[in-house]
């Protein structure tokens, strides 16, 4: 720590946040109760000035508080005032020890900080020359806000007093009880005191926000607060919002039989790092999920978004995790409830005029992506080792949303739903307001149902990673459902539907219940197809036997199947095809494009376009040239033969696009819409086409597309960077990476930087690998975890030498094992390329 004149600055380098300890923290949480804030903070510039007492009952005599800020003034414990050296000597690592006395203590200290460099933390940040300043101090940032305890188990009262811009308006977990004119350029904010709420769900936000003004029908008060260039937008979207909202408040508050615990509920539409984010009060939505006109996919992603965070105001935030191992309850409970949610709000008469995606096919989507992750067998459990409080980010990713909702919802289908909230109603009584764990929820399971053996299901999905595969094998005539593990080495129970296509395209359902490896199913001669978990309760991977797969490739299109059976069949060939390698990729593709005809449903397009999307995606540029081409005739003719698929086909058709007739195409149809109309989707790839393939473009029409690229620069900041990213010489490159090595890159730049820069479709791309090969190492041994994460997962390469790529990521590996969750991430993804390019033919 620095002396100066007016305090003590922190000069740390090593680390940028105070690394708290799972044990320092559970010692902590049984040392301090009663704990309540009064934070005093005033804005000067890109200073903020601040006072916080902090009064709390304590049970042993030394306690570390956490702070990360830029300065201290002044240190006061129990009268006590500390001298600069005092503050030098105590304050290490951000942390500041204190000594205690047993009972009431009181701790004022006098601080200043500044707005965060990352994208976490308390944030500014300008959008058309308008200022806002958001919140977002999970998982464990708020101690760079002010000094606190800052880990989810001590939670608090805070009462705030914000002194800002008067023509800013502030936003905060409760609403201002006072504002009032301090100056001639400042106004005072006081707000009431929160409940007990943990810190990382303290909410701060000020700004040049636009206002829209709501009261629920439950008497409710609800703000809309956005940004000035989308008020229009939000202004235009507030009746759809309101009544996504009663619908939702209605759903949970007879759900749970608890009242909403909060004061109000404020919806911040703003620029951020997640799609939404929980505070009581102040819940942060992303601005790009308004819209002045939804499809249906936009609606029903607004609505689960929506109705995923507003279940948090009961589960995760009156009751709430003791420690980020068990963040996968807080967030498996939230996916699998919204879409519960979903399904029910849409059927009110208020939402009748609406067309929302179904959301069972929606769901097996969503789930994907944690299959995905799952197959790697170094891949994490669901309930993961945090460790330190800063690993706490690394378990936001597929595993803990994706895959934890899926194995919660195969849960609830053991238990039985009305069963399983009753248990739910049970724990958030038994809880509120207070900390609790997986523990305590399965506890209250194993005493109320006798349907599951609680401790068995937790060891196989919950503490062991990996998924099973179930598959039919003929033994003496019979057909046998077999499962084995694809990744782990866990025998699953799993309660499993099977559709079984009989003579005449007759359906017979069965229900088996898998406890060991292998169970009867029927005699061979029984069935045409047999369709394993065709109604996706249980969370394994389902394959074909061939006699099934034969029938299906022959007579999908004329058997009279409903939607989600067929996507739950589509899904099965696709798993066969991406994770197994049992079916070729080319033949997917071919056996989909088929089977997209003039009369196909919207969603179950939808379906097969994402499904080929992802297999096309992790094709490379030579294969991917030789069939986009192919897929973007099929699916421009689709639009001809029927009008009504035009808008899903819009969205996907972009990516496909790799002559110049296609790419004409595509601003064609840009061009001839208003701007209001036009896809946001098909726009981005269209300006991916200009930026990353613009060797590939006519150039007798590159001065349109240039000029057409011009009226929307100013409203596209991100994909400006990316642009002019993606025009880098190779000089231009290296001079990137040396000033990533020298801490100079803007961090709110990085990610769209790599995304021009990591273009395989370059000339250069063998050059760009060259570069990120060489500096890789150095730049993860100096860089901040933030940056880090976004040169591995945005920089790392997509194409090029597979055997390259995995030794990179294994000598990674050995010298920084605390990134090895993100490594695994990529190393599975480069098996899986490898893997799909390899079986394309």
């Amino acid at each position: 720590m620095l002396q100066e004149q007016n305090g003590i600055r922190n000069d740390e380098k090593q680390i940028k946040y105070a690394l708290l300890s799972k044990d320092q923290a559970e010692q902590r949480s049984m040392d301090i109760e009663n704990c309540q804030y009064t934070l005093d903070l005033v804005v000067e510039n890109d200073i903020i000035m601040g006072m916080i007492l902090i009064n709390f009952t304590c049970y042993n005599d030394h306690i570390k508080l956490d702070f990360c800020g830029q300065q201290i003034q002044s240190v006061k414990v129990n009268n006590n005032e500390w001298s600069l050296d005092e503050i030098v000597k105590n304050w290490k690592k951000h942390q500041l020890s204190i000594n205690t006395i047993k009972g009431e203590n009181c701790i004022m200290i006098a601080f200043s900080i500044q707005f965060s460099e990352s994208e976490f933390g308390l944030i500014k940040y300008t959008q058309n020359q308008s200022t806002y300043i958001i919140s977002l101090f999970c998982p464990n940032y708020c101690h760079s806000c002010f000094p606190c305890f800052d880990q989810p188990d001590i939670k608090a009262k805070i009462k705030l007093q914000l002194i800002c811009p008067k023509e800013w308006l502030a936003i905060s977990n409760m609403n201002p009880n006072l504002i009032e004119q301090c100056s001639e350029t400042q106004n005072q904010w006081n707000f009431a005191t929160t409940p007990k709420i943990s810190l990382y769900l303290f909410s701060l936000n000020m700004g040049q926000w636009k206002k829209i003004t709501k009261v629920l029908n439950q008497g409710i008060q609800m703000n809309l607060y956005t940004e000035q260039d989308k008020y229009i937008t939000c202004l235009n979207s507030s009746i759809l919002i309101q009544k996504c909202m009663e619908e939702g408040f209605n759903y949970y508050q007879s759900l749970f039989n608890i009242p909403f615990p909060f004061e109000k509920y404020d919806l911040i539409f703003c620029t951020f790092y997640f799609s939404g984010m929980e505070h009581p009060g102040a819940v942060l939505i992303s601005r790009n999920m308004i819209q002045n006109r939804f499809d249906s996919n936009q609606l029903t992603k607004l609505f689960l978004l929506l109705l995923h965070e507003l279940s948090h105001m009961w589960f995760g935030n009156l009751v709430t995790m003791k420690w980020w191992n068990d963040l996968w309850l807080n967030e498996a409970f939230a996916v699998y409830i919204s879409y519960e949610a979903l399904a029910s709000v849409q059927q009110q008469e208020s939402l009748k005029g609406y067309k929302f995606n179904d959301t069972k096919i929606h769901y097996l989507l969503y789930k994907q992506n944690g299959v995905n992750l799952d197959i790697n067998s170094h891949s994490h459990p669901i309930e993961m080792k945090i460790e330190d409080a800063n690993q706490g980010l690394q378990a936001f990713d597929s595993i803990t949303y994706n895959k934890g909702s899926a194995v919660l919802s195969a849960l609830v289908k053991l238990i039985g739903f009305n069963e399983f909230i009753e248990i739910v109603k049970q724990y958030l009584d038994k809880f509120k307001w207070r900390n609790a764990t997986t523990n305590d929820l399965f506890d209250l399971i194993q005493q109320y149902s006798k349907v599951v053996d609680i401790d068995r299901w937790r060891r196989e999905f919950i503490q062991q990673n990996g998924i099973n595969v179930i598959e039919i094998i003929t033994q003496d005539q019979q057909s046998i459902l077999k499962q084995s593990s694809i990744s782990g080495n866990a025998i699953r129970q799993h309660y499993m539907n099977i559709l079984l296509i009989k003579e005449n395209n007759q359906m017979e359902q069965k229900q088996i219940m898998m406890t060991k490896e292998c169970h009867y199913l029927c005699e061979s001669k029984d069935y045409s197809a047999a369709i394993l978990n065709y109604t996706d309760d249980a969370y394994c991977i389902s394959t074909m036997d061939d006699k099934s797969l034969s029938f299906i490739l022959s007579n999908f299109i004329e058997l009279k199947l409903s939607n989600q059976i067929r996507v739950l069949i589509l899904n099965n060939i696709f798993q066969m095809t991406y994770i197994l390698g049992t079916f070729k990729v080319k033949y997917f593709l071919e056996f989909v494009l088929q089977s997209m005809n003039q009369d196909i449903d919207a969603e179950v397009l939808n379906f097969m376009i994402e499904k080929v999307e992802i297999l096309f995606m992790n094709l490379n540029v030579e294969q991917q040239l030789k069939f986009g081409p192919i897929i973007f005739d099929k699916l421009y003719l689709l639009i001809s033969l029927n009008i009504e698929l035009k808008e899903i086909i819009h969205n996907q058709i972009g990516n496909f696009a790799f002559n110049q007739e296609h790419i004409h195409q595509i601003y064609e149809i840009l061009t001839l819409h208003q701007k209001s109309n036009r896809s946001l989707m098909l726009l981005g790839r269209f300006l991916d086409c200009l930026f990353y393939k613009k060797h590939l473009l006519n150039q007798d029409h590159l001065q349109s597309y240039e000029l057409f690229w011009s009226t929307l620069k100013s409203y596209n900041p991100n994909f400006v960077i990316r642009q002019n990213a993606a025009a880098f010489t190779l000089e231009e490159i290296q001079q990137y990476f040396n000033s990533l090595l020298q801490n100079t890159a803007e961090y709110n730049q990085m990610e769209n930087m790599f995304k021009g820069i990591n273009n395989p479709y370059s000339l250069i791309y063998d050059q760009y690998l060259e570069i990120y090969y060489s500096n890789i190492k150095n730049l993860c041994a100096c860089l901040d975890q933030h940056k880090i994460l976004i040169v591995l997962n945005e920089g790392f390469p997509r194409q090029g030498d597979f055997n390259i790529q995995l030794q990179i990521l294994n000598e990674l590996k050995q010298e920084f094992p605390n990134l090895n969750f993100t490594l695994n991430k990529l190393k599975q993804r480069s098996i899986q390329r490898q893997k799909i390019q390899q079986s394309f033919d």
